[in-house]
């Protein structure tokens, strides 16, 4: 029997076949499942004109609107619906179909009453994930008020209050935090909640960039400025027109383009790279370093009227291991997150990990929790996440191993991490693929990961999309 707040649930089953129809809602009510029934797509979307459900079970060739098409007009009102997709044509580009548009699962007729059931639950489960993920997200949107930033420790309140006072303002805001506290995330709260929301958000990271690139992003060019690029490029400040500009790592800027940057600053004025016409913006400069900018200034390194030019208004996030208290909303907040987007039923953690998520210094903050978190629910063979999907370098810190395969040498320009991650994914994955003849859950099965992990790291790595 199912359990009390899935029997709560609603369902509805569509099938132009009258006989699969009644035989598929003797199932379920026998099992003790609220069922409505429709005989066609026209009927079941006349249906939800009234109703709410929590998962649909729909034939994908049916007369008139097919399976594919009412599952995409419904999930336009009722994203969160949960569809269980079945055919008696199935083959692996159709299958593959059905899950690129929205479908939980995909069932080829004829299939065992008892794995209809199983599936059914987790197609309900998978539903109530969602479900509590808005709700959580809700939450923390009342614990904070702010869009994207979570925690309800004291000083994270106390960062809330200071956003919502200068969120309306212009005035130049440079943030101060560790690396993986969230800085863009304040960033784009008070972008979000100021009367520049609905303009531009426009983004620039001063790290590992070269001088002469940075100073094309920054400062844009003339036609015929720069030898490489063809026509003309606008300056970060006129992408961000009327909108937010967002300098990371501000403090890596180099002495001969701040003095141009503070000059952009006071004036309110731009002149590309290769040009003479001033043009006049209007944007909001945030700011965000992991540097003491101060010190940076004593040591010469930072021009003194830049720094005041930005530090009009200094937000300190504090990093995650002085922010004990928000620890287990994060926890809470990503394994929802991540069980949604993976599929998958997991409903919290072993006491041991949490113990070890309270010991560990967590030394990429909020970033390093969620990277963590994210890996583990992929892994997760079961219903709560145990150390055994934990890496062992947060378990036991001191053991970390540097893999062998890492390069002895890094280039002077820096390398672009998340890229070179993904593409070695990519690669296992292709190569998993390749052993498996193309069959995906033989593929699962070597990388030892569910199949619907596997599925959830090709969406991430945008596989499924490509023909």
């Amino acid at each position: 029997m199912a359990k009390n707040n899935i029997l709560n649930s609603k369902i509805m089953i569509v099938d132009d076949e009258k006989g699969m129809l009644e035989t598929l809602c003797v199932i379920l009510r026998k099992n003790g499942y609220s069922v409505v029934t429709a005989l066609s797509a026209e009927q079941a979307l006349s249906i939800c004109d009234n109703e709410k459900f929590n998962l649909i079970v729909t034939d994908a060739k049916m007369k008139g609107i097919d399976g594919f098409e009412f599952m995409n007009m419904v999930k336009k009102d009722f994203p969160e619906t949960a569809f269980i997709m079945i055919t008696a044509y199935a083959t692996p580009k159709l299958a593959v179909k059905a899950i690129k548009d929205g479908a939980f699962e995909y069932i080829s007729k004829p299939f065992d009453p008892e794995e209809f059931l199983i599936i059914v639950k987790r197609g309900l489960e998978h539903n109530r994930l969602i479900l509590e993920n808005k709700r959580l997200v809700g939450e923390l949107s009342n614990e904070t008020g702010l869009r994207g930033v979570v925690g309800n420790s004291g000083r994270m309140r106390e960062i809330c209050k200071l956003i919502y006072v200068v969120a309306p303002t212009s005035s130049p805001v440079l943030i101060e935090g560790e690396d993986g506290t969230g800085k863009e995330l304040i960033a784009r709260a008070l972008h979000f909640h100021s009367a520049r929301g609905g303009n531009p958000f426009f983004s620039v990271n001063c790290a590992g960039v070269s001088d002469k690139d940075l100073e094309i992003e920054l400062f844009g060019y003339e036609k015929g400025a720069v030898s490489a690029p063809l026509g003309s490029k606008k300056s970060c400040f006129e992408v961000a027109q009327s909108g937010t500009l967002y300098i990371n790592e501000v403090g890596d800027i180099p002495a001969g383009l701040q003095k141009k940057l503070l000059n952009v600053l006071k004036y309110q004025k731009c002149v590309r790279n290769g040009g003479s016409k001033e043009i006049k913006v209007d944007v909001r400069v945030v700011a965000a370093t992991t540097r003491d900018l101060e010190k940076e200034v004593e040591k010469g390194r930072c021009s003194e009227g830049l720094f005041y030019r930005l530090n009009v208004i200094n937000i300190k996030i504090p990093p995650l291991r002085e922010r004990q208290e928000d620890m287990p909303l994060l926890m809470d907040y990503f394994l929802k997150k991540y069980a949604v987007l993976t599929g998958k039923i997991i409903n919290g953690f072993e006491p041991p990990v949490k113990e070890v998520f309270v010991k560990y210094s967590w030394p990429g903050n909020v970033s390093e929790l969620e990277n963590v978190i994210e890996k583990a629910v992929v892994l997760e063979k079961s219903n709560k996440i145990g150390l055994q999907s934990i890496p062992e370098g947060i378990i036991k810190p001191g053991k970390r191993r540097v893999k062998e395969e890492a390069p002895a040498e890094l280039p002077e320009s820096g390398i672009d991490y998340q890229e070179e991650v993904s593409n070695y994914e990519e690669g296992l994955i292709k190569l998993a693929i390749k052993r498996s003849e193309g069959n995906v859950a033989k593929a699962a099965k070597i990388l030892k990961l569910s199949r619907h992990a596997l599925r959830y790291q090709m969406q991430k790595l945008g596989m499924l999309l490509k023909k």
